[in-house]
């Protein structure tokens, strides 16, 4: 007895010092409204999957064709520095895009350049972390896929930059 709750006190200790001291990790994304600003949604799709938080090849948003882009609204201004990208991934494609951001939908600015980008894609997606900024909206254009003329999508996480204590 002695011995579990040693462990169920050290894992505690582990958990809240991983929590509260480094902070979580929270998807300022998920069910975030998305708009098609450029290109056509194919087969039904509906731009939602974007940010529905569910990470499965077989479940993303397609738009076509290239350049395409979507914009996510956060719902507030919100200060981020971490992106994670998920485009569909199968046959080794890959495909180049870049992400603006604006706290105010009228201004922008790229935050993550992607349009040369050649590594084919994984379940694992890509991470972009870069300086803090503030943002409201995300804009998401993609520019070329390797395979064909359209863009997929599977999901867009994006995160509050968490200050260092």
């Amino acid at each position: 007895m002695k011995n579990h709750i040693t462990v169920s006190c050290s894992f505690m200790v582990v958990f809240f010092a991983l929590t509260f001291c480094h902070g979580t990790e929270e998807n300022l994304s998920i069910d975030a409204p998305v708009s098609i600003i450029s290109g056509d949604v194919q087969n039904g799709d509906l731009p939602e999957y974007a940010v529905d938080g569910n990470i499965n090849k077989n479940n993303y948003l397609g738009l076509g064709p290239y350049p395409c882009t979507l914009q996510i609204d956060l719902g507030e201004p919100v200060r981020i520095n971490k992106i994670h990208i998920f485009p569909y991934w199968d046959d080794n494609r890959y495909y180049q895009y870049f992400i603006e951001t604006s706290d105010d939908g009228k201004k922008w600015k790229t935050t993550v350049d992607a349009r040369k980008k050649i590594k084919p894609e994984t379940e694992k997606g890509t991470v972009y972390e870069f300086d803090p900024v503030n943002t409201r909206f995300l804009r998401v254009t993609f520019t070329y896929n390797s395979a064909n003329s359209s863009a997929h999508l599977v999901e867009l996480k994006v995160f509050r930059h968490v200050k260092s204590k």
